[in-house]
């Protein structure tokens, strides 16, 4: 038999040709689809719902065509095809291109890096990105409109537009789209990457059929998760069309979210939810933090002496409330570790506020690591799995407004502020650099949080993120979608913070 760390090696080789693509994959420009929006923005979310599945196109109307190198789909019944001329190519079990016979786009300013396997592109100068284009095919204006109204959804911070039916129609039409039957329950499908669904998608699924009241989908996304539950009571983290493990072993950021959906659900629903919530934070605790640093794992199969460590998975709001349902201080040690590393990245970033998508160890936030060297430069960027910092630590202070989150989400703003939103290409070195790439909505979705959450930003320009976001197209991907839709969600003010006790009363523990 091989050894233990031969076996890993092997395993993650397995696993890189499909997650490099899996949370962070480059889909397809802004096509000429509908956005978010259904046709009526009033009503249920059950009615919205049953709209957006009687809508042949699942997204409202307006469609078009999918241009050149940007990803298509072989296997959705309701794809957008290629543009005349194209014809869209499977370049692997997970991706498909829209190609022609012409040269490689090397050189072109709106190409985006194409998932693995395929190799990661290296830094080459591009044009500076340009803004994405609205439904229409223009620009946005650089005009600011009103934009939503202020709300004080949270203890801290500045969120928009408040509870609105818009935010419910948006979330609608999403689930409409991705949540599929299968199995024993429901999965957030990847849609043309093998119709695969992974643990990353049913946390971000069930945090947002919480928050939006949608009791039938999350008990469906809950049922599928503990159906692959691993021996440690953690889901396996990649699960196939066919509804069999093909990823074994869990990814601890979807655990987390997981949790935190949970506590949520018992608030509203009462039931046994918080005591599967303080099952799961239990174990995420036992193991997917490790024992001596505190530091959030990868996973609970890194069978590494020195595992790296992703930033994006620190969630240290979520982390406070799992204090409070299982009254382990270690939570406390983690937020206190996590926070360390952030510290330790101003030795790195040049007081940008970015992090890596991953680092070399669990007590440094050193950028880039052998152990994930399918990723775009060995994780050292700010890029697919970095992206999604700025909501976590948005989150804690909008909940807490803990000083650390706040100097950490105000220097993120900042920089992002700096930028526009029509800077927000895909990718930075975590000291500033623009990796080239095009604008999409996983980079100014996320960004945004931070600009919604940061003391330092003006109303007007809170405002102008929001209309950018709202013109931008989808991306017809997965993770770019669901991240839009979540950060839809916390702009708005709807991600309020559970309350524990709450939960509580409703289970019938008081």
């Amino acid at each position: 038999m091989a050894p233990r760390g031969t076996v890993w090696a092997i395993l993650l080789l397995c696993r890189a040709s499909v997650e490099s693509a899996n949370p962070r994959e480059h889909f397809g420009k802004h096509a000429e689809r509908g956005d978010l929006r259904l046709r009526g923005s009033s009503g249920s979310i059950g009615n919205s719902l049953q709209e957006a599945r009687n809508d042949t196109d699942g997204y409202g109307e307006g469609s078009g065509c999918i241009a050149e190198w940007q990803t298509c789909s072989v296997d959705d019944d309701h794809a957008i095809a290629c543009c005349d001329g194209l014809t869209c190519v499977v370049k692997s079990d997970y991706y498909a291109q829209c190609k022609s016979s012409g040269p490689s786009p090397a050189n072109n300013p709106t190409h985006r890096p194409s998932p693995m396997p395929s190799p990661a592109p290296t830094h080459v100068p591009h044009p500076s990105p340009t803004k994405a284009p609205t439904k229409s095919g223009t620009t946005p204006s650089p005009t600011p409109k009103s934009g939503p109204t202020p709300s004080p959804g949270y203890s801290c911070g500045n969120p928009l537009s408040g509870k609105d039916s818009q935010v419910a129609s948006w979330y609608a039409t999403w689930a409409a789209k991705y949540i599929v039957n299968l199995g024993s329950g429901k999965c957030v499908q990847r849609i043309g990457q093998g119709n695969d669904c992974v643990s990353e998608g049913t946390g971000y699924g069930m945090l947002m059929a919480a928050w939006m009241d949608d009791q039938t989908n999350f008990d469906g996304l809950w049922a599928f998760a503990q159906e692959h539950f691993d021996d440690n009571g953690l889901m396996n983290w990649q699960i196939s069309s066919g509804n069999s493990v093909v990823g074994a072993g869990s990814a601890a950021d979807g655990d987390i979210d997981m949790a935190l959906g949970l506590v949520m659900a018992a608030e509203k629903w009462g039931g046994s939810y918080l005591s599967d919530a303080t099952t799961l934070i239990n174990n995420i605790m036992a193991h997917e933090i490790d024992s001596s640093t505190h530091s959030v794992l990868p996973g609970d199969s890194w069978d590494v002496s020195d595992p790296p460590y992703n930033p994006s998975y620190f969630a240290p709001g979520h982390f406070r409330i799992f204090e409070e349902v299982t009254g382990d201080s270690q939570w406390s040690s983690a937020i206190t570790q996590g926070y360390s590393i952030l510290t330790d990245c101003a030795n790195y970033n040049s007081g940008t506020g970015l992090v890596p998508d991953w680092s070399q160890d669990l007590s440094s936030c050193n950028p880039g690591s052998n152990w994930v060297s399918w990723t775009l430069a060995n994780g050292a960027d700010y890029y697919y799995d970095a992206v999604r910092t700025p909501w976590r630590l948005a989150i804690d202070y909008a909940w807490s407004c803990n000083s650390k989150a706040k100097s950490a989400v105000k220097s993120m703003a900042t920089f992002f502020a700096n930028q526009g939103p029509s800077g927000m290409g895909q990718g930075f070195t975590i000291s500033g650099s623009s990796l080239g790439y095009s604008v999409n909505t996983c980079f100014v979705s996320t960004a945004s949080t931070a600009i919604i959450a940061s003391p330092s930003s003006s109303s007007s320009t809170r405002n102008d993120w929001w209309d950018y976001l709202e013109d931008m197209n989808q991306e017809n991907s997965y993770f770019c979608d669901t991240l839009q839709l979540m950060m839809y969600i916390f702009d708005s003010g709807n991600f309020e913070m559970p309350s524990v006790a709450t939960a509580r009363t409703m289970a019938g523990r008081d």
